[in-house]
């Protein structure tokens, strides 16, 4: 997958999980360096996003994380998420072209 290809699927995605009201969101087995903007509109309704090599996993309910090596963990990116004030769990795992997560540091959920 390219990653333009890639990026236009993350964008897909995040207007899926918009229209379904679903609350969680995994971007990590796509190959992009940063999320989109975009990512905007799920501002209060996203608890959970996995951009890392690991996949969320839920069993009975309750949300559990499977290491999968083949995902990319490109992203260097994540300037979008500062305004996802309603994510409570972040998944980054080895994600090591990323170096700046001040943006971060705006989220409190």
């Amino acid at each position: 997958m390219t990653p333009e290809v890639a990026y236009d699927e993350a964008i897909r995605r995040i207007h899926e999980v918009r229209a379904s009201g679903a609350e969680w969101l995994d971007l990590g087995d796509l190959p992009i360096e940063a999320v989109p903007g975009e990512i905007r509109i799920l501002k209060n309704q996203l608890k959970v996003l996995a951009l890392g090599r690991e996949k969320p996993v839920w069993k009975d309910g309750t949300l559990e994380w499977k290491y999968d090596g083949i995902r990319p963990a490109l992203l260097r990116d994540v300037g979008s998420l500062g305004t996802l004030t309603g994510l409570t769990t972040l998944n980054l795992s080895h994600c090591k072209g990323l170096r700046d997560v001040g943006p971060l540091g705006t989220l409190t959920g």
